[in-house]
């Protein structure tokens, strides 16, 4: 299927906008279900298919709403942001701090059960830095407890960025979570 910008843009608005109606979807579903769905599109539209052709093809198709219920996708839930998401993105930053391991653990543990976030926020927010602001304070101490004449000076730069990139995913996922509850305001 040879395909103008425009044309490209409107099957990738399509499926994307799909994807985040179906995240509540186990992930190996999701991807088979949009890679289908990608197929079925290309195979629907002839190789010098006008843009007319790919919208009569994607309205046969329905919108993507009917197909995630279809799929057995939960709704994703709307208004505000509930509390497990603004507590999973509290203990992964602080609750190392507050509460060691546990706190982070609890964080992780609210992050993976929300369907709010996608895949990608998940792994961010459990792998880059397990243990939260915790683990990264103890050797920023120890980096600088040391005399200022025995360390090397990069020294107060790694530990300034071990503390502050916690605070960076924190930030990250605000912002996510932000877009997310806009996105879901304006469908409404």
């Amino acid at each position: 299927m040879t395909t103008t910008a425009r044309e490209a843009r409107l099957v990738a608005d399509f499926l994307n906008r799909l994807r985040d109606l179906t995240t509540t979807l186990p992930p190996a579903q999701q991807a088979q279900l949009l890679e289908e769905l990608r197929s079925h599109i290309q195979e629907a539209v002839a190789e010098d298919a006008s843009e007319a052709a790919l919208r009569r093809a994607l309205e046969t198709l329905g919108p993507p709403e009917a197909i995630a219920a279809a799929a057995g996708a939960r709704p994703p839930s709307s208004g505000p942001a509930p509390v497990r998401e603004w507590l999973a993105i509290a203990m992964l930053t602080v609750g190392g701090i507050v509460l060691p391991v546990l706190g982070w653990l609890f964080g992780v543990i609210l992050l993976w059960s929300s369907p709010r976030w996608r895949t990608r926020d998940k792994v961010l927010g459990t792998v880059l830095w397990p243990g939260g602001t915790y683990f990264m304070l103890i050797p920023t101490l120890l980096l600088l407890h040391q005399p200022i004449g025995s360390r090397p000076p990069t020294d107060g730069i790694i530990g300034l960025l071990l503390t502050t990139v916690p605070f960076l995913v924190g930030v990250y996922l605000l912002i996510r979570l932000h877009w997310d509850m806009r996105s879901r305001a304006a469908q409404k």
